[in-house]
C-alpha cells in the first residue's frame, strides 16, 4: 500500500482542519538614502560594516565572523564560510556555517569595496579578525530605531 492511500485509509485529528491562510508579506528592501542614513550615523569606523550588511547581504553571525582574509578587494568579493555565535557564559566562538550550501561568495560593489578599503587604513595592524572590530559595529549599527537615526546606547 502507498503511503497516501495509508492516510487516507487512518485519517488523522487534523485532516478536517483547514490551515491558516497565511498572508504573502511583500519583501521591503532599503534604499540608498535609508541605507545612508545609518552609515553616516556611526562614522567611518562602522560604516563599512553598515555597508556590508545592506548592499552584500550576510546574515549577522556571518557578518560578524569575517576575517581579513575573507575580504578580496581586488576582485571585490567576500568569501563566507564561518560565522560568529555567542558562547553561554560570555565571549564569541568561530563556527563553521552548518549547510555546506550556505559557503559562498558575495560580490561586493565598488562603493562598499572602497569603504572596506579605508576601514582596513583606519584599523592598521590589528588583529586579524574583522569580526573582532566590527562586532562592536553591531550592537551599535544594528541598534537603530525606526526613523533610521541611531537608537541610545
Amino acid at each position: 500500500m502507498r503511503p497516501t492511500e495509508d492516510a487516507r485509509a487512518h485519517p488523522g485529528p487534523l485532516d478536517a482542519v483547514d490551515p491558516p491562510e497565511v498572508a504573502e508579506k511583500e519583501m521591503r528592501f532599503l534604499d540608498h538614502e535609508e541605507v545612508a542614513c545609518p552609515a553616516e550615523a556611526v562614522g567611518d569606523r562602522h560604516r563599512a560594516f553598515v555597508l556590508v550588511a545592506a548592499y552584500c547581504g550576510p546574515r549577522p553571525g556571518e557578518l560578524r565572523g569575517l576575517r581579513r582574509r575573507d575580504i578580496d578587494l581586488l576582485h571585490r568579493t567576500i568569501t563566507v564560510t564561518q560565522h560568529l555565535v555567542d558562547v553561554q557564559g560570555g565571549g564569541f566562538e568561530f563556527r563553521p556555517l552548518k549547510a555546506r550550501r550556505s559557503r559562498r561568495s558575495i560580490a561586493v560593489p565598488p562603493h562598499v569595496a572602497e569603504a572596506l578599503d579605508r576601514y582596513g587604513h583606519l584599523m592598521p595592524g590589528q588583529a586579524e579578525s574583522v569580526a573582532q572590530r566590527l562586532s562592536v559595529a553591531a550592537s551599535e549599527a544594528i541598534q537603530m530605531n525606526s526613523s533610521g537615526r541611531a537608537a541610545p546606547g
